[in-house]
């Protein structure tokens, strides 16, 4: 779970890890829903095995080509994908 913090503006921040730990959560959900393995996902968003990888383990931020051809893969929303629940500090 998340530990999300709140500043003096009451502006709630996550760590940059808990947000790929979110991240890679939502994806192996959905993969694990669609009975996708890391390489059926990397060919339907024409990305990488290694990409995958090191998405669903939570090892690298995902650019914005990344994070939309996931969620169509998937079937999710972006904010499925991105939302959090705070931002990154």
């Amino acid at each position: 779970y998340l530990t999300v913090r709140k500043d003096e503006n009451m502006i709630k921040y996550i760590t940059e890890q808990e947000w790929l730990d979110h991240f890679a959560n939502v994806v192996r959900a959905a993969m694990k829903r669609h009975g996708y393995t890391n390489k059926t996902l990397a060919e339907r968003s024409r990305l990488s095995e290694s990409a995958i990888s090191q998405y669903v383990n939570a090892r690298q931020m995902p650019n914005l080509r990344a994070v939309i051809n996931l969620a169509y893969s998937l079937q999710l929303s972006v904010d499925d994908l991105m939302d959090a629940g705070g931002r990154i500090k």
